[in-house]
């Protein structure tokens, strides 16, 4: 963001530090940074964070270590690689926009970052109560599942993405 629209960067991430570490060069740097780390969240698949010695047991048992997944952790697609359309395809959600695309990306905001953040709160405020971190998996694909859940019982709300509701 800072090259392609670096006002909205500015805005966003105003007052914030970055640490730029090459995980598999100075793998040190970054076992100091998650040593330390109240929240961790990474978008790997599964398994590779792990294999650069900062997966989820490479992290403090005080941490929230949260990984956002596009298929989860079990299952055939496990180590699929994917984007948000492919998601949004397998949960049955393109049928809001087709033949067009949608018009952002919800398996990528709401099913994976904003599904990610109500999890890390929980997480934070359990961890204040029993001092226990945790470890959470987010899936991009269940989470689109949830979100056309709606249409179990039939499609009250058609074209739920383009002129469905109001808003």
């Amino acid at each position: 963001m800072r090259h392609v629209a670096p006002a909205w960067d500015e805005a966003l991430n105003g007052g914030k530090e970055s640490v730029a570490c090459d995980l598999k060069a100075d793998r040190g740097l970054a076992q100091a940074l998650l040593g330390r780390a109240d929240v961790v969240l990474e978008g790997f698949r599964p398994g590779v964070a792990a294999r650069l010695g900062v997966g989820p047991d490479d992290a403090p048992a005080r941490a929230v270590y949260c990984s956002i997944t596009g298929f989860g952790t079990e299952g055939p697609h496990t180590a699929r690689a994917g984007h948000d359309l492919n998601y949004l395809g397998w949960a049955g959600m393109l049928a809001d926009t087709a033949p067009g695309l949608p018009p952002l990306q919800p398996a990528d905001l709401a099913a994976g970052a904003l599904a990610a953040v109500a999890e890390i709160l929980a997480a934070l405020l359990e961890r204040g109560r029993t001092g226990r971190g945790a470890r959470l998996t987010i899936s991009m694909t269940h989470g689109a599942h949830a979100l056309v859940a709606r249409r179990l019982g039939g499609d009250p709300l058609p074209r739920f993405l383009t002129g469905g509701l109001a808003c």
